[in-house]
């Protein structure tokens, strides 16, 4: 997300020859100072088998940062218990704010069905034994949890923020964007995957048909297309 205007940056940017962004809404917020090139990030991993979408778990991948709203998760996740008490949060990441979650959960009383995990070793393994993904971000550029996920087949829930999740997600057909800050359409969103095990899956085999398009060859041809204009116009 671009940050307010800043006459250095600007006139850095103007010079360079080639200008690259994730996804188009930041490509508009750049179009005053120079047209800019959007070329997103690739799968890391496309595992060959999906998530089954069995198990009786969500999961969250994401800095425990303040950008990254997991205070607000914590608080989404208390309603989903009441209505859904076998199905537990597992949340990984690592960040400023692990203490204070850590209270929060705590004090919630929420021990037991909330749970900070850290860092783990194999990501994918999460993702493929859980099934569904959370974000609450306060603000994204191309989240990466979002397209990890969506290629095990995993279906995400995330916070129409600005400005990542919406230029990834096709609400109701490859995941589920729900209005920024409304609590309420979160916690019937995650109560509704939970609940239609049908729809789950289809979500989520349509979210890993839908990431293909971010395999490493295309990525890396949108690459070496930016670098072969650049030495066109150079030379």
């Amino acid at each position: 997300m671009r940050a307010v205007a800043d006459l250095r940056i600007d006139t850095a940017v103007k010079q360079l020859d080639a200008f690259v962004v994730l996804n188009e809404h930041e490509k508009e917020e750049w179009a005053t100072v120079r047209p800019a090139v959007i070329i997103p990030n690739s799968l890391p991993f496309y595992p060959a088998v999906p998530s089954t979408l069995s198990a009786s778990r969500a999961i969250c991948v994401g800095r425990l940062e303040w950008e990254k709203g997991i205070d607000r998760l914590i608080d989404i996740w208390l309603s989903v218990h009441n209505t859904h008490p076998d199905w537990v949060l597992d949340i990984y990441g690592q960040g400023m704010l692990q203490d204070e979650l850590q209270q929060k959960i705590i004090a919630a009383n929420a021990g037991t069905y909330i749970h900070l995990k850290g860092s783990s070793p194999d990501i994918m393994y999460e993702y493929l034994n859980c099934s569904l993904l959370v974000l609450t971000s306060r603000y994204e550029g191309f989240p990466m949890a979002l397209l990890e996920a969506m290629a095990c087949g995993v279906p995400c829930v995330t916070y129409d923020c600005p400005f990542g999740p919406r230029s990834m997600i096709t609400n109701m057909r490859n995941g589920i964007l729900v209005e920024e800050g409304d609590k309420k359409e979160m916690v019937d969103k995650i109560n509704y995957l939970i609940e239609n095990e049908k729809n789950r899956k289809k979500i989520g085999t349509n979210a890993r048909k839908y990431v293909l398009q971010y395999s490493q060859k295309n990525i890396m041809d949108k690459w070496n297309i930016l670098f072969n204009n650049c030495l066109t116009i150079t030379s």
